[in-house]
């Protein structure tokens, strides 16, 4: 990202999905620098299903994700 948008303390944050069937997709994001990256965790069938996804799929998902959490002017 160009910058950080993020809580960077703590390092964690979470997002609950609203389907169980989703539930360990982009479910849980760190940042471990004070760099403006994320790491973020896929869990589950949707891991074995993201495998298969294009970088440009899943970096669209992540960033409807995270604009869900904070708001699409800051993301």
């Amino acid at each position: 990202f160009d910058k950080i948008f993020w809580d960077p303390n703590p390092t964690l944050f979470a997002h609950v999905n609203a389907s169980t069937s989703s539930r360990g997709e982009l479910f849980l994001f760190w940042c471990f620098t004070k760099l403006p990256v994320l790491i973020v965790l896929i869990a589950g069938e949707t891991a074995n299903i993201v495998e298969y996804a294009t970088d440009d799929v899943i970096i669209d998902r992540t960033l409807i994700v995270l604009r869900n959490i904070f708001g699409s002017v800051t993301v």
